[in-house]
Formats: structure tokens, sequence, C-alpha cells
């Protein structure tokens, strides 16, 4: 951590004088054998630099300062406050508004691959230390397809052998159905809810540790095994008026023990007119003990519109858990420009009012924008959010 200049300067001169003096007693004075001058007084202390937060562990995959970084994404090292840019698609050099998203596996096994998809649906694997181009697909070379696409994140499986990912085959079907993809694109698997549209819920799925995956269709957990065709349903005991559907999100932890959801709660704007809003909760990997771990504060309550905690992530070490504040699409350009505020919280916390606009710098990842030296909360701008295991 840095010290105050000023004070440890003054304590560099205090010493030279102190050596000084020293030196000129054991000389007898330089004045035939007279008394040595006292040594001044030692000047302040600096004060102790604070104790960083300790939430500031690990990678986040993102792009953290909007307008900053020619990057679509890059790796942000948040013990060190290193930003390493990662390569941009053709996609995305012919057109910087067609941004990149990256993703990685966050599970307990710190996996090494990064997976890069650009917005024509190509797909590449790249080595998270060398950045070598391990492999990759498009989605419109597969056969059978029809302008494909996908609708939602694409997760890396554990093992970096396996993605997930709601898509279209063709562009006239109706509804994305979850899909089990390997490495060069073929379809392993393909999962569904019947009488649910997986559109609702294309947000709503991860990946276990031990290699299977959940998903989330109305109040149902669905945990699926890959190659076994059965699908366990586990019922979810949602708390009153809280509801799943469209804007559902959720993450499990690292450990495979918990998983992190928005879900959406009715709660009245500054009309009183009641409005759908993404809020986190934190339960067991089945879903039950469900705990609300952030509600809105009153500045939150007063937009029009449905404002939402989106999207959370958990630490590393599974104590806190990582959001983005989405603002009302009218609200985008006035202040954000498309940059979401990233808040932090302890797992354990419960009901914490968030509004994305005062909340303290305790609650936010505080790094150093290297393209300006100031000290900011970062963003995340335009693309999503991973918290990785350093390497």
């Amino acid at each position: 951590m840095k010290t105050n200049p000023a004070n440890s300067l003054e304590r560099v001169r205090c010493l030279a004088a102190a050596v000084l003096a020293v030196g000129l007693a054991g000389c007898g004075g330089g004045g035939g054998g007279g008394a040595s001058a006292p040594a001044p007084a030692p000047g302040p202390s600096p004060a102790p630099a604070p104790s960083p937060q300790a939430f500031m562990q690990g990678t986040l995959l993102t792009r953290p300062f909007g307008g900053a970084n020619d990057a679509d994404g890059s790796l942000l090292g948040l013990a060190t406050g290193e930003l390493a840019a990662l390569p941009r698609s053709a996609t995305s050099l012919a057109d910087s508004a067609d941004k990149d998203n990256w993703s990685a596996s966050m599970s307990g096994i710190p996996g090494d691959e990064l997976v890069r998809v650009d917005t024509k649906g190509n797909v590449d694997f790249f080595d998270r230390g060398t950045m070598a181009r391990t492999g990759g697909f498009s989605l419109a070379a597969l056969p059978g397809v029809n302008l494909p696409a996908f609708s939602s994140d694409v997760k890396v499986s554990p093992d970096g052998l396996h993605l997930l990912a709601y898509w279209r085959q063709r562009y006239v079907q109706d509804e994305p159905v979850l899909a089990v993809f390997d490495r060069g694109g073929v379809v392993v698997q393909q999962v569904s809810a019947p009488g649910y549209d997986g559109f609702d819920y294309r947000d709503a799925f991860d990946w276990l540790p031990d290699g299977r995956f959940v998903f989330l269709a109305g109040k149902a957990l669905y945990t699926a095994t890959l190659g076994v065709e059965e699908v366990v349903t586990t019922p979810v005991a949602l708390p009153a008026n809280v509801e799943s559907g469209a804007g559902s999100t959720l993450t499990v932890s690292p450990d495979g023990r918990m998983i992190a959801w928005t879900l959406m709660v009715d709660m009245p704007d500054k009309a009183g007119a009641r409005v759908p809003r993404g809020l986190v909760f934190v339960s067991d990997i089945e879903g039950g003990a469900m705990r609300q771990l952030t509600t809105l504060s009153q500045n939150a309550s007063d937009f029009d519109g449905a404002l939402s905690h989106w999207a959370p992530r958990w630490s590393p070490d599974q104590h806190y858990v990582a959001f983005r504040v989405a603002f009302p699409p009218d609200f985008y350009g006035a202040v954000y420009d498309g940059c979401e505020p990233v808040i932090v919280l302890p797992a354990d916390a419960s009901s914490v009012a968030i509004d994305g606009l005062s909340d303290p710098d305790s609650e936010h990842f505080m790094v150093t924008n290297p393209h300006t030296g100031e000290q900011m909360a970062m963003q995340s701008c335009f693309v999503n959010l991973s918290w990785l295991r350093a390497r």
C-alpha cells in the first residue's frame, strides 16, 4: 500500500540528521572534544496503510474501464492491479460496436482455458497462460443450421472440454434450447423443461464442479448429467412475493454447495406502482434455505423501470458475491453510457440496500485505472463479468 510521500521524506531527513550527529560525536564534534549536539527528535511516522479488502482476490474477466481500453475484454488481477488486454476477434476489429464476450470456468478447479465468443457465433479457445489459440468452431458451419445464434452466455465446463449455452439452431425456431457442445461444436446433448419458454430462463443455468449442470424453469431446478437422458427435478421454495422467470439468473459457488440468484420481486416505484425488480438471493445447491442478499435503497426505489441487481458471481473463496447494477434502458447515456456499477457483498449478508449511485467504496472493487492513474470503482462495460482464481 502507498504511504504519505511527505511523511516518508521527513523520516529520511530525520534519520540522516541522526546519523550525522552520531558521526560528529565520534570525531569529537570537530571542535576539540566539545559535547555533541543532541540528535533531533524523530519525525512523525506515516499512518498505517489500511488493510486491503478481503475480496480483492483472484482475477476478474471483464471490460473494467469503459472507453479507456481498446480491448473488448481484459484480465484484471485484483491483488496486483495488473491489467492484461485480451485479443479481439476479427468481427470486433471490423466494427468496435460488436463486442466480444469472454468466459472461463469459475468452479473450484482452476481452469486455464478462456473462451471468446463474437457477435456472429464464432467460438475460440485460448490458453490462459500463453494466450495461444487452442481450438474453436463457428455456429454457422455446423450441419443442419440456418442463421444459428447463441441466446445466452456461453459457459465452460470445469474440465474445459464442453460448453453450455442456450441457442437457436435455426432462425425460425420459437424458443432457444439448452445445449452442450464439445470443443469442435458438436452438440452432444440438448435439454429442456416442457411447458416453459427457454428464452425467459436463458441466464439461469450453470455447471457443477463435478461436470453435471443445473438450470431453472418455473419453480424447479433441473440437474442433468452428460450422457444421461433422465433429468432430476427439484422444487425450489421461493419466498413470498418472489418470482422466477424473465430476468432470473443463477451461479453455482466454486465448491458446488450454494447458488447465487437474481430473482424478481414486485416493489413500488415513486408513484406507488408495483414494478418487478431483480434482487440477489443465496440458497443451498437445491434451492433451499433461500436468503435475500440485497434490497433497493430509497434512491433505487424511486426509479421508474426495472432496475436489477444482475448476474451475481462468487469470489474464488466463495465468501463474497459480486453483481452488476442494471438501470432501466432510458437511464443509459445519462450517467453510465453502457457501463454498469459492480457491487461486492459478503455472501452471509442480508437485505443490504443498494442503488448503484451512492454505495460506499467498501462495496466496490477499488482499482487504479492504468490509463489515467486514478483510483476508481470498477465497472462492467458492455461485456459480462467472470471472477476467477488467480493462476
